[in-house]
Parts: C-alpha cells; sequence; structure tokens
C-alpha cells in the first residue's frame, strides 16, 4: 500500500537525539561506506567514479595520531543500504564524502580508513574515465542552491505497523502514528545537516522535495522490536512511536534499499485497501 503524504510548508527543526552522533557497533558512516565499495566492486565503471572523488575528497592535512577502530567491510549493510543504481551510488558518494570532511555522522575517520584501504588494494587499478552520459532530469530544488548537480529521484518512505492493531487505514490514530513517525525521521534528518536543506542525506532529500510517497508493511511486535535493533546497530536513520516501551509503527531511512525490507526481515506488505 502507498500514499502520499502532505507536510506544512515550513518544518520546525527541533533539537533532537541524533543516533547518527552516537558511537553505534557499527557507526553509520562505515556503514555507508561499506555499500559503496560493495556497489563499486560489482560495477566497474563506478569503482571508476569513486576512485576518483576519493582522490579529490583526500584529506589537506595529516591524519591525528589518535587510535582509529579497526573495519573492515560490512554485509548487513551492504544489503540494506545497497544503492539502487550509478545515480543513487554517486549522489550518496558526494554526500558521504563531504560528511566525513566536516565530520557530520559518527564514524567518518574509520569510514575514510575503509574507503584508504579500498583504494590502495583495488582503486589504483582504475584508469582515468571517460565521459559518462547518463539519461536524467535535472530539477530545481526549493531552498536548495544549485552549486553542485541534483538529479530528483523519487524515493518512498516505508513504514512499519503494529499487525495487532487492527486499524482502518483511514482511522485518525493510524493518521497519527503515520504522521509522527515521518515526521521523527524528517526532523532528525534536518538535525544532522545542522538545519542546512543543502547538506540533507539526497534519499532524504528526495523523499522531502517529492511527492513524499510512503509504502507500508505490518509486522509482529517482536520482529519490529528486533527491527528497531538492527537498525540501532547501523546507526541508520529511524523514527519509532512507541507506547509503554512498546513500538507501534516504525519509519525508516529512504536510504535503505527499496527491495530489502521485505527480504530482510519478516514483513507483510499492505496493498491498497487492504486495510
Amino acid at each position: 500500500m502507498q500514499i502520499r503524504i502532505l507536510l506544512p510548508a515550513s518544518l520546525p527543526v527541533p533539537v533532537w537525539p541524533q543516533p547518527f552522533l552516537q558511537r553505534a557497533p557499527m557507526p553509520y558512516g562505515v556503514a555507508l561506506a561499506s555499500s559503496l565499495i560493495t556497489y563499486a566492486q560489482q560495477h566497474a565503471v563506478f569503482a571508476n567514479m569513486l576512485a576518483r572523488m576519493i582522490r579529490r575528497h583526500a584529506p589537506k592535512h595529516p591524519q591525528t595520531s589518535e587510535p582509529v577502530m579497526s573495519v573492515g567491510i560490512q554485509p548487513d549493510a551492504t544489503s540494506l543500504l545497497a544503492p539502487t543504481d550509478h545515480i543513487n551510488a554517486l549522489q550518496r558518494a558526494e554526500w558521504l564524502l563531504e560528511a566525513i570532511t566536516h565530520e557530520r555522522i559518527g564514524g567518518t575517520r574509520e569510514a575514510r580508513r575503509l574507503f584508504d584501504q579500498w583504494l590502495e588494494h583495488s582503486g589504483s587499478s582504475y584508469s582515468p574515465m571517460h565521459h559518462l552520459v547518463v539519461g536524467v532530469v535535472v530539477v530545481a530544488v526549493p531552498g536548495i542552491t544549485m552549486g553542485r548537480l541534483r538529479v530528483r529521484r523519487e524515493r518512498a518512505m516505508a513504514v512499519l505497523m503494529r499487525r495487532d492493531l487492527a486499524l482502518p487505514n483511514r482511522d485518525p490514530a493510524w493518521l497519527r502514528l503515520i504522521s509522527q513517525s515521518c515526521l521523527g525521521v524528517a526532523a532528525r534528518a534536518f538535525a544532522v545537516a545542522r538545519g542546512k536543506v543543502s547538506d540533507l542525506e539526497p534519499e532524504i532529500a528526495a523523499w522531502f522535495f517529492g511527492e513524499r510517497a510512503i509504502t507500508f508493511y505490518e509486522a509482529d511486535h517482536v520482529e519490529l522490536e528486533n527491527i528497531q535493533k538492527h537498525l540501532r546497530h547501523m546507526d541508520v536513520l529511524h523514527a519509532a512511536v512507541e507506547q509503554d516501551g512498546n513500538v507501534l509503527a516504525l519509519a525508516l531511512s529512504p536510504a535503505i534499499n527499496p527491495a530489502t525490507p521485505e527480504h530482510l526481515w519478516h514483513l507483510h506488505r499492505l496493498e491498497e485497501g487492504a486495510r
């Protein structure tokens, strides 16, 4: 089932606890870097482009001697956060490398080391790339300075509902759960971007300034709790609506590959008219 959510013209940016900036077992920067490197290993054209981008974003000053957590490719991240195509991968790489440079997310130094290790062992074999022509539509996004190429790619946000709620799909309480969870993701994304629209994660910007489509799933309460733990483990942006410590609804970042939830977790997708 898919609907579209209407948001106010201006959304206040509250001070919100940010899972991105906490030390998670797998920091978000490492999870994103893992997804990009795995995608590069499967697509030589993108690998060439990624190698050039990493070199271009090389630190201008020597790295500190502080210890950096030893990291490797994280299998969980490669499926959950797998880019959908080359354009998605390029936008994510640009955003991540900028976020690493300005230390906007958790695990920036570990992610940088992971990129450098990949470049040292594999990236050096990529020759200077030729021009690549990709059929895309470039549009102006309100509020974003067009200093870089911006490509609008529609994304949907997945919202997971607890199966035993048994609410009709236009019930006010049901709609309230949707708005609370989706606005929670948007507010946290703006907090991570420090209030700068131009620094929003590309998939979230595409959702927020696009059609704001939502894809619904249902799961039992045990599965919802397991999914929330999984997301926290990788520092992936999400927002939960809870009551008495129990998850009622869980909204997932649009950065999650849309084909993944049904394969990774025990979910049932709600079709139009299912509720």
